[in-house]
């Protein structure tokens, strides 16, 4: 498996990434107590632990402080230019005068605005008010640099048994699951569990049984999350392996519009993932409602309101990602493509 890992972009978990993206937007723009969308917010724990099972051949082969250092570096340049635009995009959004009807985020300390901008928003929810979708990001970045130096096959487990426990108590003691001890070990379990995958996964063999089953437990997993943050301990098994079975698919042979496709959900699924907040704080249901004449308590009207919303996310994602992210991480010599 792991030649064949070395040598495939998985592009069905390129696409389901970008799938994933959309889905934490769907969770922050649909109505409360819609459907399963209350529980879409358990698509953050996919992207922890994707995030690890891509990462691991570059951490793997970390062998000197020097290494390590170099491998931050990398994180730094895929991580920080686009949610570092976001943020700057968000503070302007807040000290418009045109914009102030829809200012629906409190923030009044430079000390918010540059802890939003070093990634500390695992520290504090005041910081993460600054961009919503940045406390992951948060979280993973300061994991990434735990796992640069801490990657042994025993130093995995432990954190892995270590970042449970805490989870569980976490979660039986309620804390909030974007900020503090929660965060930090629901991504350290996630990250690891993903590291250990790719460095075990190939002694699984491929089930269509086993992803199928795992892809309909997804449905009741999320009526769950949107009743219990306990949750989590359901969704990250089932995306254990339906990461697991899905890189093991292989290509699509010769069908290049599907292979496109995927490329492309992959390619702006972290376009989608930091844009959705700022878009959705400008982007208003009302207006649009207003504008197209429409029935705000239809559902019709809805979907209308989420079509409008994607496409100009969609937008803002192809726009930034090409024009500002590559552009910037060529300059400062990023080829760490996650």
């Amino acid at each position: 498996m792991e030649k064949f890992i070395e040598n495939n972009r998985f592009l069905v978990l390129d696409a389901l990434r970008g799938i994933a993206a959309i889905g934490v937007f769907l969770f922050h723009i649909h109505p409360a107590n819609f459907l399963i969308m209350d529980g879409l917010w358990l698509l953050v724990d996919f992207f922890f632990i994707l995030s690890g099972f891509v990462l691991y051949p570059q951490i793997r082969t970390i062998s000197s402080k020097r290494d390590g250092l170099t491998f931050i570096r990398k994180r730094i340049i895929r991580l920080i230019p686009l949610p570092l635009l976001t943020i700057i995009f968000m503070i302007f959004r807040q000290h418009n005068d045109q914009l102030q009807e829809i200012k629906t985020i409190e923030v009044d300390s430079i000390q918010t605005y540059v802890g939003a901008i070093l990634l500390l928003q695992v520290i504090s929810y005041q910081i993460v008010q600054v961009n919503l979708t940045l406390w992951s990001l948060s979280t993973e970045f300061y994991v990434n640099i735990l796992s640069a130096f801490f990657h042994s096959t025993k130093v995995i487990i432990s954190i892995i048994l270590a970042s449970l426990l805490v989870l569980l108590y976490s979660i039986h003691y309620g804390y909030p699951k974007e900020i503090g001890i929660l965060a930090i070990s629901r991504t350290c379990l996630g990250f690891y569990i993903g590291l250990a995958l790719r460095k075990f996964g190939g002694k699984l063999n491929k089930s269509k049984l086993r992803l199928i089953f795992s892809s309909i437990l997804v449905i009741p997993m999320f009526g769950l999350g949107g009743r219990s943050i306990a949750a989590i301990l359901l969704a990250i098994p089932i995306f254990a392996y339906i990461i697991i079975d899905c890189s093991k698919i292989a290509n699509f042979n010769k069908n290049q519009i599907l292979i496109r496709v995927c490329k492309w959900l992959g390619r702006n699924s972290f376009g989608i993932y930091v844009w959705q907040i700022p878009v959705n704080s400008i982007i208003q249901s009302k207006d649009i409602f207003s504008l197209l004449h429409l029935n705000s308590n239809s559902v019709f009207s809805q979907v209308v309101v989420v079509i409008c919303k994607l496409s100009i996310l969609l937008i803002f994602s192809e726009f930034s990602i090409r024009f500002y992210e590559e552009p910037v991480r060529k300059v400062l010599g990023g080829r760490n493509h996650k």
